[in-house]
């Protein structure tokens, strides 16, 4: 199994809060990834890791931004969830 750490991760779901105070080092249920896109990383980052990001059912975007750039890209690797009726 291969680990990745982004620079940016965001999970909303409820197994990844800290318990009684305990800070967590990883979370297992990101909805939401970010690498920072540099020379170096750039194709790795957009070919084997987003690859393997979208397996993560609970991930909704994936976000690579440039140092520098005044835009960046973001993929929804799943349809959107409809909101309340």
């Amino acid at each position: 199994m291969v680990y990745r750490y982004p620079d940016v991760a965001v999970s909303c779901h409820p197994e990844d809060t800290s318990v009684e105070g305990e800070d967590l080092d990883y979370i297992s249920f990101p909805t939401l990834v970010m690498d920072v896109l540099s020379d170096s990383t750039a194709r790795t980052d957009r070919t084997s890791k987003f690859e393997e990001y979208r397996t993560i059912p609970t991930l909704r975007e994936y976000v690579w931004p440039r140092p520098g750039a005044r835009w960046c890209v973001c993929t929804a690797t799943s349809p959107p969830t409809p909101g309340p009726q």
